[in-house]
């Protein structure tokens, strides 16, 4: 059986009130892992070379959200238990991207969630 340890933003392992690995599962573990995918450069998992999302390309887009929600909708494609619904991406003034993305996930549960890059 596989486990999936939490994580924080920082990708630090967390640890509960009794200094032990928080595991995660459900709905809590799709959202983690799509966070990771996001944040994952695509290449970088030599086991997986097509694991992560393509940063580079999404810098040479030049800001263009259209292409930045195409290369995360492609990047998603490999976690098969979302049905990605929504992909909206923005800059702020400092040009940081944030990604906020929803979808459903085969168990019928709704998520959402912000990756900021």
């Amino acid at each position: 059986m596989a486990w999936t340890l939490q994580i924080d933003s920082s990708g630090d392992l967390v640890l509960n009130s009794r200094k032990q690995l928080v595991a995660l599962e459900g709905t809590a573990k799709a959202v983690q892992d799509i966070a990771v995918i996001l944040k994952s450069l695509v290449g970088s998992y030599h086991l997986n070379t097509r694991f992560g999302t393509d940063h580079i390309a999404m810098i040479e887009s030049r800001q263009n959200l259209q292409a930045i929600q195409n290369e995360v909708r492609n990047a998603l494609t490999s976690y098969s238990a979302l049905t990605l619904d929504t992909v909206a991406c923005s800059y702020d003034d400092n040009r940081a991207l944030t990604i906020a993305i929803s979808g459903t996930l085969k168990t019928g549960d709704a998520i959402s969630l912000e990756v900021a890059l």
